[in-house]
Protein backbone atom coordinates (compact mmCIF):
# COMPACT_ATOMS: atom_id res chain seq x y z
CA UNK A 1 0.00 0.00 0.00
CA UNK A 2 1.09 3.58 -0.18
CA UNK A 3 3.80 2.76 -3.10
CA UNK A 4 3.71 4.58 -6.61
CA UNK A 5 4.48 1.95 -9.38
CA UNK A 6 4.70 2.89 -13.48
CA UNK A 7 3.05 -0.10 -15.54
CA UNK A 8 4.08 -0.45 -19.33
CA UNK A 9 3.51 -2.63 -21.58
CA UNK A 10 5.33 -2.40 -25.46
CA UNK A 11 5.57 -3.87 -28.32
CA UNK A 12 9.16 -4.71 -28.92
CA UNK A 13 9.20 -4.79 -32.52
CA UNK A 14 8.36 -1.33 -32.83
CA UNK A 15 6.36 -1.49 -35.97
CA UNK A 16 3.13 -0.70 -34.33
CA UNK A 17 2.21 -3.96 -35.47
CA UNK A 18 0.10 -4.78 -31.74
CA UNK A 19 -2.25 -2.37 -29.83
CA UNK A 20 -2.54 -3.19 -26.58
CA UNK A 21 -4.35 -2.00 -23.57
CA UNK A 22 -3.17 -2.23 -19.60
CA UNK A 23 -5.69 -2.93 -16.28
CA UNK A 24 -5.17 -3.46 -13.14
CA UNK A 25 -7.44 -4.99 -10.50
CA UNK A 26 -7.69 -4.57 -7.18
CA UNK A 27 -7.61 -8.11 -4.46
CA UNK A 28 -11.24 -7.02 -4.02
CA UNK A 29 -11.61 -7.58 -7.96
CA UNK A 30 -12.65 -4.34 -9.19
CA UNK A 31 -10.65 -2.31 -11.75
CA UNK A 32 -8.44 0.19 -10.41
CA UNK A 33 -6.86 1.67 -13.43
CA UNK A 34 -7.00 1.36 -17.50
CA UNK A 35 -4.68 2.84 -20.05
CA UNK A 36 -5.25 2.10 -23.80
CA UNK A 37 -2.22 3.91 -25.83
CA UNK A 38 -0.24 5.87 -23.69
CA UNK A 39 -0.47 9.69 -23.43
CA UNK A 40 3.41 10.69 -23.02
CA UNK A 41 6.57 11.05 -24.43
CA UNK A 42 7.74 7.70 -22.43
CA UNK A 43 7.12 5.10 -24.66
CA UNK A 44 8.49 4.35 -28.73
CA UNK A 45 5.12 2.99 -29.51
CA UNK A 46 1.80 4.68 -30.06
CA UNK A 47 -0.11 1.79 -29.47
CA UNK A 48 2.41 0.98 -25.99
CA UNK A 49 0.51 1.43 -23.17
CA UNK A 50 1.65 2.48 -19.49
CA UNK A 51 -0.07 3.38 -16.21
CA UNK A 52 2.14 5.78 -14.72
CA UNK A 53 2.35 6.47 -11.05
CA UNK A 54 -0.02 4.06 -9.71
CA UNK A 55 -0.52 4.27 -6.09
CA UNK A 56 -1.89 1.02 -4.90
CA UNK A 57 -4.70 1.71 -1.94
CA UNK A 58 -3.91 -1.61 0.43
CA UNK A 59 -1.48 -4.53 0.38
CA UNK A 60 -2.68 -7.12 -1.04
CA UNK A 61 -2.19 -9.00 -4.69
CA UNK A 62 -2.90 -7.13 -7.74
CA UNK A 63 -3.65 -8.49 -11.31
CA UNK A 64 -1.88 -6.89 -14.35
CA UNK A 65 -4.04 -7.76 -17.50
CA UNK A 66 -2.97 -7.21 -20.71
CA UNK A 67 -5.71 -6.89 -23.10
CA UNK A 68 -5.05 -7.27 -26.95
CA UNK A 69 -6.79 -3.90 -28.68
CA UNK A 70 -6.05 -5.22 -32.30
CA UNK A 71 -3.28 -6.79 -34.21
CA UNK A 72 -0.86 -9.45 -33.43
CA UNK A 73 2.48 -10.07 -31.82
CA UNK A 74 4.43 -10.03 -28.66
CA UNK A 75 4.26 -7.56 -26.15
CA UNK A 76 6.97 -6.96 -23.02
CA UNK A 77 5.63 -5.94 -19.43
CA UNK A 78 7.04 -3.90 -17.19
CA UNK A 79 6.51 -2.83 -13.24
CA UNK A 80 8.49 -0.43 -11.71
CA UNK A 81 8.54 1.29 -8.48
CA UNK A 82 10.06 4.43 -7.34
CA UNK A 83 13.37 4.30 -5.78
CA UNK A 84 14.74 6.44 -2.55
CA UNK A 85 17.73 7.80 -2.32
CA UNK A 86 19.46 10.04 0.73
CA UNK A 87 21.07 13.23 -0.17
CA UNK A 88 23.22 14.71 2.08
CA UNK A 89 26.30 16.98 2.58
CA UNK A 90 28.31 13.84 3.78
CA UNK A 91 29.07 12.56 0.87
CA UNK A 92 28.12 11.81 -3.16
CA UNK A 93 25.58 9.57 -3.54
CA UNK A 94 25.56 7.07 -6.71
CA UNK A 95 22.88 5.62 -8.37
CA UNK A 96 22.79 3.15 -11.50
CA UNK A 97 19.85 1.84 -13.72
CA UNK A 98 18.72 0.75 -16.99
CA UNK A 99 16.58 2.37 -19.51
CA UNK A 100 14.77 0.43 -21.93
CA UNK A 101 11.67 0.79 -24.44
CA UNK A 102 9.49 -0.75 -21.23
CA UNK A 103 11.14 1.15 -18.78
CA UNK A 104 12.09 4.85 -20.46
CA UNK A 105 11.71 6.80 -17.33
CA UNK A 106 13.23 5.50 -13.60
CA UNK A 107 12.30 7.92 -10.71
CA UNK A 108 14.42 8.54 -7.89
CA UNK A 109 12.85 10.26 -4.54
CA UNK A 110 14.70 11.82 -2.23
CA UNK A 111 14.06 14.51 0.77
CA UNK A 112 15.07 17.64 0.48
CA UNK A 113 15.07 21.43 2.26
CA UNK A 114 14.45 25.13 0.68
CA UNK A 115 17.41 26.23 -0.14
CA UNK A 116 19.68 23.18 -0.43
CA UNK A 117 21.51 23.38 -3.62
CA UNK A 118 22.63 20.25 -5.44
CA UNK A 119 24.27 18.80 -8.38
CA UNK A 120 23.42 15.80 -10.76
CA UNK A 121 24.98 14.52 -13.36
CA UNK A 122 23.55 11.17 -15.70
CA UNK A 123 26.25 9.41 -17.77
CA UNK A 124 25.24 6.74 -20.46
CA UNK A 125 26.64 3.95 -19.61
CA UNK A 126 26.25 1.43 -22.20
CA UNK A 127 24.10 0.98 -25.27
CA UNK A 128 23.21 4.00 -27.50
CA UNK A 129 21.35 6.07 -24.49
CA UNK A 130 21.74 10.03 -24.53
CA UNK A 131 19.86 11.03 -21.32
CA UNK A 132 17.97 13.04 -20.10
CA UNK A 133 17.36 14.04 -16.56
CA UNK A 134 14.75 16.36 -14.64
CA UNK A 135 13.80 16.90 -11.06
CA UNK A 136 10.31 17.20 -10.46
CA UNK A 137 8.78 19.65 -7.45
CA UNK A 138 7.01 18.01 -4.12
CA UNK A 139 3.69 19.29 -5.98
CA UNK A 140 4.38 17.20 -8.96
CA UNK A 141 5.79 19.72 -11.73
CA UNK A 142 8.98 20.27 -13.08
CA UNK A 143 12.37 22.26 -11.65
CA UNK A 144 14.57 21.86 -13.83
CA UNK A 145 15.03 19.65 -16.89
CA UNK A 146 18.66 19.26 -18.93
CA UNK A 147 19.20 16.89 -22.00
CA UNK A 148 22.79 17.76 -22.65
CA UNK A 149 24.80 19.43 -19.89
CA UNK A 150 26.49 23.20 -20.63
CA UNK A 151 29.72 21.98 -20.17
CA UNK A 152 31.52 20.95 -23.63
CA UNK A 153 33.62 17.67 -22.00
CA UNK A 154 29.81 15.81 -20.79
CA UNK A 155 28.83 15.39 -24.54
CA UNK A 156 25.19 13.98 -24.22
CA UNK A 157 25.23 13.46 -20.91
CA UNK A 158 22.80 15.06 -18.84
CA UNK A 159 24.08 17.59 -15.83
CA UNK A 160 21.57 19.97 -13.60
CA UNK A 161 24.14 22.08 -12.07
CA UNK A 162 23.49 24.07 -8.40
CA UNK A 163 19.94 23.53 -8.72
CA UNK A 164 18.55 25.56 -5.68
CA UNK A 165 15.44 23.62 -3.65
CA UNK A 166 12.84 26.00 -3.34
CA UNK A 167 11.41 24.47 -0.81
CA UNK A 168 11.03 21.42 1.58
CA UNK A 169 9.37 18.05 0.80
CA UNK A 170 9.91 14.91 -1.51
CA UNK A 171 11.38 15.57 -4.77
CA UNK A 172 12.05 13.39 -7.70
CA UNK A 173 14.81 12.76 -9.65
CA UNK A 174 13.29 11.33 -13.19
CA UNK A 175 16.34 9.78 -15.15
CA UNK A 176 14.96 9.04 -18.89
CA UNK A 177 16.29 9.38 -22.14
CA UNK A 178 16.07 11.84 -25.29
CA UNK A 179 16.93 8.90 -27.41
CA UNK A 180 18.08 5.27 -27.35
CA UNK A 181 18.28 2.50 -24.40
CA UNK A 182 21.58 1.65 -22.16
CA UNK A 183 22.90 1.64 -18.54
CA UNK A 184 23.49 4.88 -16.32
CA UNK A 185 24.45 6.24 -13.41
CA UNK A 186 23.48 9.21 -11.64
CA UNK A 187 26.02 11.02 -9.28
CA UNK A 188 24.55 13.25 -6.74
CA UNK A 189 26.02 15.97 -4.59
CA UNK A 190 24.81 18.61 -2.27
CA UNK A 191 26.81 21.47 -3.12
CA UNK A 192 28.35 23.92 0.03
Amino acid sequence: AGEPETISAVDPTRTNGLDMAVRVIAPDGRELAYNDDQRGPDLWGRFDAQIRDLVFPSDGQYTIIVDRVQGAGSYVLGVIPDREIILSSDEAITVTGRLMDVFPVERWVFEGRAGQNITLTMFAESGNLDPALEVLRPSGGTLAYNDDAYDPQLGTNAQLFRLLLPEDGTYVIEASRFDGTGRYTIIGVVNP
